[in-house]
């Protein structure tokens, strides 16, 4: 489960998991539309391609998060019903460092996140 997999990641640095869980209600609450929860995925999780493509799961159908074909770091976008991909523009103040993965235990148990999956929270 991805969620399982971004806390794993981050069992070192609690604050970017709890930032990413503060992006996830802002989307559903709808306070940021589908460009700007990809813009700060991929800004918080920038370097870290298996989580950034991993994003893929909770966006609507016809949104998909792409490594550029010119073998940049910074992912693109498609959007639906429009051709070619959309670049994501660095948040301002520069590039923030990269993420990487950290060795870790394998998941042995499953988190619930239930306030994401079934609306609670």
């Amino acid at each position: 489960m991805y969620l399982d997999q971004v806390k794993i990641e981050f069992g070192d640095r609690p604050h970017i998991y709890n930032e990413f869980l503060d992006i996830m209600k802002t989307f559903k609450s709808q306070a940021i539309d589908t460009p700007g929860v990809i813009r700060r995925v991929a800004s918080l999780f920038h370097g870290n391609k298996r989580l950034v493509l991993g994003f893929n799961t909770f966006l609507p159908e016809g949104y998909r998060i792409e490594l550029p074909l010119d073998g940049g770091t910074w992912p693109v976008y498609r959007e639906p019903g429009r051709s070619g991909v959309i670049n994501i523009p660095p948040p301002p103040g520069g590039i923030p460092q990269p993420v990487h993965l950290r060795p870790g235990p394998t998941l042995t148990g499953k988190i619930i996140v239930s306030f994401l999956i079934n609306g609670y929270g």
